[in-house]
């Protein structure tokens, strides 16, 4: 028999998702089964059952662009965050040379944790002075970047409640795929651009049609008489053609 994992909460964990237990993976389930479906829903959604499950007082959901080594944002939201960091996040781009936590992770693509009195090597003295000069005490962060790593959106929780730990790490992979479909649905079809879809064959045109028209990968095969891995080898090159992470952004960008 496998053993039991346990985390610095001294918890008694399920092996099937790291530190999370099986209440912790039904609470992320009514959480996200109570997400709003408005924009003018996201705020107390956020600050009351989102911001409760991850035990932490400050949120940021952003959506932004990689050129080069800098990460310019299009469209973010914060909740709890001081004046003073909101005219920095409107103000400037991320140099991801300074930026290192975010350099690794857009690379690797897996939730990484700042904390200032026990930094990781992934973590830059810049970045850590500007965790302190903002008294966010500690972070824990993840997102969802497209194919092409020149987009995507980016989720942050300050202020933990608990010491950070791999419990905080398993408990925003866990959740921010969701929350990238929440916010790309809510938010970033208001500004990003229309996507162009004269680089796409007919085939592939013909596939997006269907999905926009809310069809499932099964009912998309069978009106276009085709086999369902065809049409999910169409959607994998239509995303990378687009420079989109998937689905979710697809449609976002699509209204």
């Amino acid at each position: 028999m496998s053993e039991e994992v346990r985390d610095p909460r001294g918890d008694a964990k399920s092996p099937t998702f790291g530190c999370l237990s099986a209440d912790d993976i039904l609470g992320c389930a009514r959480l996200l089964d109570r997400a709003p479906s408005s924009d003018t829903e996201l705020d107390a959604w956020v600050m009351g059952p989102l911001r409760d499950f991850v035990g932490c007082e400050k949120v940021l959901f952003a959506y932004g662009e990689i050129v080069g080594d800098q990460i310019n944002l299009v469209d973010w939201r914060a909740w709890g965050h001081d004046p003073a960091y909101l005219r920095r996040l409107a103000e400037s781009a991320r140099d991801l040379k300074l930026h290192t936590s975010l350099a690794e992770w857009s690379i690797r693509r897996r939730p990484f944790l700042i904390d200032p009195e026990h930094p990781g090597p992934h973590v830059s003295a810049f970045e850590r002075h500007k965790v302190q000069d903002h008294k966010l005490r500690n972070v824990v962060a993840h997102g969802v970047l497209n194919a092409r790593r020149t987009s995507g959106t980016y989720f942050s929780f300050c202020d933990l409640r608990e010491q950070p730990s791999a419990w905080h790490l398993d408990a925003v992979r866990l959740i921010v795929p969701a929350l990238n479909d929440l916010f790309l649905g809510l938010v970033a079809a208001q500004r990003i651009p229309k996507l162009d879809l004269g680089g796409l064959t007919d085939a592939q045109r013909n596939v997006v049609g269907k999905l926009v028209d809310g069809r499932s990968n099964k009912e998309i095969a069978r009106q276009l008489a085709i086999s369902p891995k065809t049409v999910i080898n169409h959607l994998t090159a239509t995303y990378a053609k687009l420079g989109v992470s998937g689905r979710a952004e697809l449609l976002a960008r699509m209204r």
